[in-house]
């Protein structure tokens, strides 16, 4: 059961990111004075996220901009 959920799982976030890569367009892409491709940062699809500060679980501070140029997910929750 557990790995039928987890290949559900997979696939759906594959899904998501091809779906979602390949509708790119350039409406939210700036070109800086180095013919660099650069995101502009906000909150609207296919922009870069803000840069934040977060503490893992072993008290380590991480930012955002450590994985810049990978893949990441964000999962948030709230532990009562």
């Amino acid at each position: 059961m557990k790995t039928s959920l987890f290949l559900v799982f997979i696939f759906l976030v594959s899904l998501i990111l091809h779906v979602g890569c390949s509708g790119l367009d350039d409406t939210n892409i700036t070109k800086s004075t180095t013919n660099t491709v650069t995101p502009k940062v906000g909150n609207r699809p296919f922009q870069m996220a803000p840069d934040f500060q977060l503490s893992d679980l072993e008290g380590n501070v991480v930012t955002l901009i450590d994985f810049r140029g990978s893949p990441v997910v964000v999962h948030f929750w709230r532990i009562n």
